[in-house]
């Protein structure tokens, strides 16, 4: 029998989501537990050369990232010194933990509470710091909601957004209070944003001298394909089981959760025994060594009468134990290789586009606390990329927050910003026969 909800429901929810405390991406989950939860700003730059010449002087300057998921954001004095930074999970889970909820919650009539959730919260971060210039970067969903702009063209063929240039308005009409100034970095198409563009500007990709996959994994997964400066992009919807969604016992990483396993001995071992949830990078390294214990095959499917597990049956299917309150089932594995599958039919159709071969790629960038996570092992294992990108995966950290930096801290820099948005090549992949090809290709735990 299953151990009960620590938020002491009855039964658990219809996604067999957690409690406040141990699962954060939960929309159930109290606000107010949840904001304790605070997430840390995981890099501050990685090839990031640029000098302290702000478009806004004489004041404090701030930097956000709006996640989906998860907020960031830095505040430098007006010699361009940090002197806070925060991190709370997007307010606006409520109305659902991806884009395409928010867009309906938008479509609805929402679009002004959606804005009031997470302005409100920013707002509070920049209070009595002086704050007169925010630069704000996030998926075009996020970004048009921040500037109160309804995202329904996003929701509907051919996706497009209803802004694609650098866009900057006053304080007051985004949800702000006090005197300045809101900038939201431009975006590509109506699936990659100015989080990207953020990136590919923290990265250097559109000047590099060698050829460079991004990946920034979140409930879409964003590609972008440097062939020595000339850009492709695509977007994928991998869905959210990279950041512990629509997996049973899925949580946001946080210090009750289990964030790492291995096998050990012919055995399981996780690095949080008592855990009470597991974060999207454990599900990955679960599923490698699933594979490598034979708990299941190449397709995915879990052996019940596997040895070195405890497995037993849930809603009529096989799932494996890890501990009293947390196990992997049937559907959780499946939901890992729908969005394994999409990340690697995404990366091949790039390649394709830019008419080069997976061995010709020199370096693969992952950003966002997912890259940070993964084992690249395990991502090997369950073969999430081609096989010949082995041994070249680097985690680089959030560079959507290390753009935005840049870019409120340095003016050429927001300038390029727009330069980039232009020049990446916008490669569609819905009703995409390569893609589809690729897609269907993937969906098992080989290469």
């Amino acid at each position: 029998m299953l151990t009960p909800p620590l938020c002491n429901r009855k039964t658990f929810c219809a996604k067999t989501k957690y409690n406040p405390d141990a699962c954060l991406t939960c929309v159930n989950a109290n606000f107010s537990a949840s904001r304790g939860a605070r997430a840390e700003v995981l890099a501050t730059g990685f090839n990031v050369k640029f000098d302290f010449a702000p478009l806004v002087r004489g004041a404090s300057l701030c930097a956000v990232d709006i996640g989906t998921t998860t907020v960031t954001g830095v505040i430098f004095d007006a010699q361009g010194e940090q002197i806070a930074k925060t991190g709370f999970l997007n307010p606006q889970k409520k109305y659902g933990l991806d884009v395409i909820a928010r867009i309906e919650a938008c479509n609805k009539g929402k679009l002004p509470e959606l804005q009031t959730l997470l302005m409100t919260e920013i707002d509070k971060f920049i209070a009595g710091r002086d704050v007169r210039h925010i630069l704000l970067s996030g998926n075009p969903t996020m970004e048009h909601i921040a500037a109160g702009v309804s995202p329904y063209s996003i929701g509907i063929a051919p996706y497009a957004p209803q802004f694609t240039r650098t866009r900057t308005a006053a304080f007051a009409d985004c949800g702000l209070t006090g005197e300045g100034t809101a900038t939201l970095m431009p975006n590509v198409s109506g699936f990659i944003g100015g989080d990207i563009v953020s990136g590919i500007l923290a990265c250097g990709l559109e000047k590099a001298d060698k050829t460079i996959l991004f990946l920034d994994f979140g409930t879409n997964g964003e590609i972008v394909l440097s062939k020595r400066g000339e850009l492709y992009g695509c977007s994928t919807a991998a869905g959210p089981a990279f950041e512990g969604g629509n997996i049973a016992c899925g949580s946001h990483a946080h210090d009750k959760a289990i964030c790492n396993a291995k096998t050990e001995g012919g055995k399981i071992v996780v690095d949080r025994p008592d855990g009470v949830s597991i974060a999207g990078g454990a599900v990955i390294d679960c599923a490698a060594a699933f594979l490598d214990l034979n708990i299941i095959d190449e397709t995915g499917a879990i052996d019940a009468g596997a040895g070195g597990a405890n497995i037993f049956e849930l809603n009529g299917e096989p799932a494996v134990r890890l501990n009293a309150r947390v196990y992997i089932s049937q559907r959780d594995l499946r939901e890992v290789q729908l969005a394994k599958s999409a990340v690697k039919a995404g990366v091949m159709t790039l390649l394709d586009a830019a008419k080069i071969g997976a061995a010709e790629v020199d370096e693969v960038y992952i950003a966002g606390g997912f890259g940070m996570a993964l084992n690249p092992k395990s991502a090997e294992r369950i073969s999430l990329f081609p096989p010949e990108l082995r041994g070249k995966t680097r985690a680089v950290g959030n560079t959507s927050l290390t753009g935005a930096i840049m870019c409120v801290l340095n003016a050429d820099s927001l300038r390029r910003a727009q330069s980039i948005a232009d020049a990446v090549r916008y490669v569609e992949l819905t009703n995409n026969d390569i893609f589809q090809n690729f897609y269907l290709t993937s969906i098992t735990f080989e290469d």
